[in-house]
């Protein structure tokens, strides 16, 4: 039988876009437990927990996104058990970033047991694709972002029990019509009671994701580093998996190198391997990130380069500082001899006018 999952209440989707809409495709087939409410039009994408689709909701003729979500494809009960839960988890937060969950459809008419997570669409191109097409963003751009993610992830940290999306990477961050950002694709998503009690499983993409992550352990820390991740690739158009050491660590100033020195300490802070030591909550990473960006529009920037030439600048003049004062030291002391030597020699010149008389 087919079951739909209560979801807090909601409203349906409402017309959010003016654009254009393309037909539905008569050869793409709704599945039969959709086909009342929906109709699908196109594939948006495929992950690692399933496909998504593009379909048209037939009350409001708004188009939303569908993940299908199959026993089949997962191979793992627990993992397809925790996609139901955690989706659902996403039914009560209200972020104008964040996709509305409409409804969890449950099919266990099929052959496969599948879930169909339904959401709010958002039309426009995944950061991912801007990085593809330019190679890297304008640090506008990437402050920009950067700022709308920490809103997104202090909803997230501050709600209780937190949410831990685990997945944040640029291509689960789209810029709609509109110039806005939205984060995408909670399918990995979990909340840290279900990590607490060893609910978690291994969920992200290599390079953006911490350390702790490849045990299986994700908190609200993980995020902030995903995020960081995020960032690192977008000043540099070079993926972190490609940034990363021998200890899996992320070598950032290698590649870092035109980027504000204090952008990048910040950056550090939120990619200690240590979540204990991590910079995460999203509250204080943004009020440092706005000083840095008001520090910047003052003109007081300076590069990796220009600091790290500064450092040897100062190292430098510490040297010849250090090399005049013993100068100065060596100076005083023969001087010191010299007096000595003369007055000791006149001091015997007069003792042997004396011994004369």
């Amino acid at each position: 039988m087919s079951k739909h999952l209560a979801v807090n209440a909601v409203s349906k989707p409402q017309r959010r876009e003016t654009d254009a809409r393309v037909a539905p495709d008569v050869s793409i087939q709704t599945p039969l437990i959709l086909e009342d409410n929906y109709t699908f039009i196109e594939p948006l994408g495929v992950g690692t927990q399933g496909k998504t689709w593009i379909a048209s909701a037939k009350t409001t003729k708004e188009r939303v996104a569908i993940k299908i979500v199959s026993l089949a494809d997962t191979n793992d009960w627990k993992n397809f058990e925790l996609c139901e839960r955690e989706a659902r988890l996403l039914g009560d937060i209200d972020h104008p970033n964040i996709p509305k969950l409409y409804e969890v459809i449950r099919d266990d008419k099929a052959n496969a047991e599948k879930i169909y997570i339904v959401r709010e669409y958002y039309e426009g191109e995944s950061v991912q694709q801007m990085l593809d097409r330019l190679e890297s963003l304008s640090q506008d751009e990437i402050f920009e972002l950067w700022l709308s993610m920490l809103d997104i992830l202090n909803t997230l940290q501050t709600h209780r029990p937190p949410i831990v999306h685990r997945d944040i990477k640029p291509s689960n961050i789209i810029r709609d019509l509109e110039g806005h950002y939205k984060l995408i694709d909670f399918g990995a998503a979990s909340s840290s009671t279900m990590n607490a009690t060893g609910g978690s499983t291994i969920a992200g993409t290599l390079g953006f994701m911490p350390p702790e992550q490849y045990m299986g352990k994700a908190s609200p820390a993980s995020d902030s580093y995903a995020l960081a991740a995020t960032i690192c690739s977008l000043y540099s158009g070079v993926s972190p998996s490609d940034m990363m050491n021998d200890e899996l660590s992320l070598d950032i100033a290698k590649y870092l190198g035109h980027v504000d020195w204090h952008v990048v300490q910040l950056l550090k802070k939120m990619l200690d391997p240590q979540p204990l030591r991590r910079l995460y909550r999203a509250d204080e990473i943004a009020e440092k990130l706005t000083e840095i960006i008001g520090a910047l529009k003052e003109g007081r920037s300076q590069t990796i380069e220009e600091h790290l030439r500064w450092e040897e600048e100062k190292e430098a003049r510490l040297h010849d500082l250090k090399e005049g004062i013993i100068e100065e030291k060596r100076s005083r002391k023969e001087f010191v001899i010299l007096f000595v030597i003369i007055a000791l020699a006149v001091f015997l010149r007069l003792c042997s006018g004396l011994a004369s008389i």
